[in-house]
């Protein structure tokens, strides 16, 4: 698991901003994990960001063309979490099958990283 920390190109804090971090740590609400989309023979390697505090999750096939696979937002009417992309059921044979998921181009399309 990754966990994402302050960049370095940040500017230093300063003197409150470190006694605030003192009395209470920053709590690091991200994290990015290696899953697998699928099972068996055919299933693909993903990364997924998730949001700890909310649930929310996106998943991207990186071993397929980095296409976005899975994006899950949490609705502000129901509050129940919510998938907001078209994807393919977990099912990595069919994403396999698609012709244009692999090896496209990452520019000008939507849905690329």
């Amino acid at each position: 698991i990754f966990l994402l920390r302050r960049p370095p190109h940040l500017p230093p804090l300063n003197s409150f901003a470190k006694a605030a971090m003192a009395v209470s740590p920053p709590t690091l609400n991200f994290t990015i994990t290696d899953d697998m989309l699928g099972v068996g023979p055919d299933a693909l390697r993903v990364k997924t960001l998730r949001n700890l505090a909310s649930g929310e999750k996106f998943c991207i096939v990186w071993e397929s063309g980095g296409k976005t696979e899975s994006l899950q937002l949490r609705s502000a009417r129901t509050g129940k979490l919510r998938e907001v992309l078209q994807t393919h059921n977990s099912n990595a044979t069919a994403v396999r099958l698609v012709p244009h998921y692999a090896g496209s181009i990452l520019v000008p399309f939507a849905n690329r990283i």
